[in-house]
């Protein structure tokens, strides 16, 4: 449970804006033979090795201490590892160990965050008096919310004013089992709130400074596809069980005769038809989330799909079934508009992107030229040693 709790709150911490273009610069890696073996990990000792308020570096000028480095060291660890580990030693790779990945990794994520805000403070950006009260209702939902989910407590006999310390000491008292504190809660948010407020300086509220010929080009050179498309199923997709012989052979014929009278549709009418038989026949329980069709890279679709609408050009359909593991699809390429929202892309147009990854490629270069000091203490700093009994 605690575990799935702190997920919840990194996921709310760390959401929308300077999360969701970054990955933590975490390193791949494959597991040589077995999982290490399993021993139970002692967090709040481990912690109480170093007092909280202890430097443990300094990035661009922004000093970490002890409580924020252990923060990230134990998400860092619960995330890939869980809570148990025994041999800090294991082999990753011919010469990576445990040890060294979970430290390099976390102080990937610290140096990420705090070259953020050390170098968008410098830029000029700063959080307003509403950025401030954005800040403190963000923690009044934390707490509400955490009570709402996790408290046995009853407060209903209370005023707001009175029972909101109580809530809060609730879930202060929970933070302190993953290691967070309300000044890291509105550190990492105010990090998000500037991401949010460069962006916007940058490109607009929703990249609308970017313009169209710029978007399309990125566009092209990410592989983004468009199409809309009739489908006639041959499995249950309930069940993911393919349908008899007989029923998926008439599904073919009623494929068959769509394509036929589509294929006799003047060139000016064969998006309208299309829509109108789409709208008709269509058993992609897609189409009520996306009317207009889909943008999409090739690896977001099944590889027939794909590999047909990238064979078209926009606005010309397929002049033979195309058949998937879904079943028999028609298709109509679309031209790709800026204005598009991907699959995967939680929500983001293209243009919105494109804004996106500038932003991406700036922040990584205050990382490659960010000035990193790590404390002496914590320069030799050994998990063996800091979880060790």
């Amino acid at each position: 449970m605690k575990l799935r709790i702190l997920a919840l709150i990194l996921a709310v911490l760390m959401t929308l804006s300077l999360a969701a273009c970054f990955s933590s610069g975490m390193r791949e890696h494959e597991y040589k033979e077995t999982e290490p073996p399993a021993g139970t990990l002692d967090f709040a000792a481990a912690y109480a090795k170093f007092d909280p308020d202890e430097l443990a570096m300094t990035i661009d000028g922004i000093e970490v201490y002890w409580d924020e480095y252990f923060f990230f060291l134990f998400s860092t660890i619960t995330d890939q590892l869980g809570d148990t580990v025994s041999n800090w030693d294991y082999l990753l790779d011919d010469d990576y160990t445990i040890e060294q990945y979970i430290i390099e990794n976390a102080i990937s994520v610290l140096t990420l965050y705090n070259v953020a805000l050390a170098n968008i403070i410098h830029s000029g950006v700063s959080l307003s008096d509403e950025d401030w009260q954005t800040l403190d209702d963000d923690w009044m939902a934390s707490v509400e919310s955490y009570v709402e989910n996790m408290s046995v407590t009853d407060y209903s006999g209370m005023s707001a004013e009175e029972s909101f310390p109580l809530k809060e000491a609730e879930l202060l008292e929970y933070y302190k089992t993953v290691f967070l504190t309300k000044e890291l809660q509105y550190k990492f948010r105010s990090v998000d709130i500037l991401y949010s407020k460069l962006y916007e300086r940058q490109f607009g509220e929703h990249a609308e400074k970017l313009s169209n010929t710029e978007t399309l080009a990125f566009a092209e050179k990410e592989g983004f596809l468009a199409a809309k498309h009739i489908l006639f199923l041959t499995k249950d997709m309930s069940t993911d069980q393919d349908y008899d012989e007989a029923k998926i052979a008439s599904q073919k014929q009623l494929a068959e005769e769509t394509l036929a009278e589509l294929l006799s549709a003047e060139p000016e009418e064969l998006e309208a038809k299309f829509d109108k038989l789409m709208n008709a026949r269509s058993e992609d329980n897609g189409l009520a989330y996306n009317p207009d069709g889909y943008c999409f890279t090739f690896d977001d679709m099944v590889p027939e799909f794909s590999e047909a609408t990238k064979a078209l050009s926009p606005g010309e359909m397929t002049a033979e079934l195309v058949k998937s593991d879904f079943g028999y699809h028609i298709i109509l390429r679309l031209a790709v508009t800026p204005d598009m929202e991907p699959a995967r892309a939680n929500g983001a147009t293209i243009r919105e992107l494109l804004g996106q990854s500038r932003i991406a490629d700036l922040i990584n270069k205050w990382v490659e030229a960010a000035s990193s000091v790590i404390s002496p203490a914590f320069q030799s700093l050994s998990l063996k040693a800091l979880f060790e009994r």
